[in-house]
């Protein structure tokens, strides 16, 4: 598990060190962001990976951490993407298709081009106006505080979703939050609440009429402990999709 825990610092250390110098000290032919270059390194065709030793020996306590670091991940993206949509919106760019990879790498090319070689007669390529369906999935404690109260950087990540959110032609949009606990009432209860927050939030944030859906679930806990930790882990989520 240090192990683990070392590598996955190093690597965001490294990305997050890449940032700083390429913004306070940029070269006069500066390569891509390091984000951009790891990224191109890892989608470059890696053989997938297989089950080892020291994942299947891995504690239920260990796994349930990671799992839970692997969602907080996954909450960032889904912020990075909000974040390109809009950048995308602002430059009149369009509902883009491609990963978020090439779509940064795009951003910046252009960027980079000489405005003289700019062409008003060039048609503008098309985009998707019909863009698949939203949704999102974060565990809880990415948006909420060990009190069940919307935590100081959640208006962060939902201004991001709330921007993601008016990219939709969509009008329906659905919350769903799970929380586990000795008292499934209580955490039903709990659900609803942390559900109906996030809507206040975001409804306060969308320009426009919207149809909501918000919903609470709860379940109660496994007795064992380890099974337990590893099912809170998973289920202690809130889930955000447009129809």
């Amino acid at each position: 598990m240090g192990r683990t825990a070392l590598l996955l610092g190093s690597g965001f250390g490294a990305i997050a060190l890449g940032i700083l110098v390429g913004h306070f000290m940029p070269r006069a032919e500066p390569k891509p962001p390091l984000f951009l270059r790891l990224w191109a390194t890892n989608s470059a065709g890696i053989a997938k990976p297989t089950l080892n030793e020291t994942i299947a020996e891995l504690s239920a306590e260990d796994r349930a951490a990671i799992e839970q670091e692997i969602a907080g991940i996954q909450a960032q993206l889904d912020v990075l993407e909000a974040r390109t949509q809009q950048l995308e919106a602002e430059l009149d760019l369009g509902q883009q298709q491609a990963d978020l990879g090439d779509r940064l790498t795009n951003l910046t090319a252009l960027l980079a081009a000489d405005p003289s070689t700019f062409d008003p007669q060039a048609t503008p390529a098309t985009t998707s106006q019909n863009p698949e369906p939203l949704k999102i999935t974060l565990p809880s404690n990415a948006l909420f505080s060990a009190d069940g109260q919307l935590a100081a950087d959640a208006a962060e990540i939902l201004g991001a979703i709330a921007i993601d959110l008016q990219q939709q032609e969509r009008q329906t949009i659905t919350i769903r939050s799970y929380q586990v606990g000795d008292d499934a009432t209580k955490a039903t209860s709990l659900a609803q609440q942390q559900a109906q927050a996030v809507q206040t939030y975001l409804a306060e944030a969308l320009p426009g009429d919207y149809r909501w859906l918000v919903v609470g679930y709860g379940e109660q806990a496994a007795a064992d402990p380890p099974e337990a930790t590893t099912e809170t882990s998973s289920q202690a989520r809130l889930e955000i999709s447009t129809q």
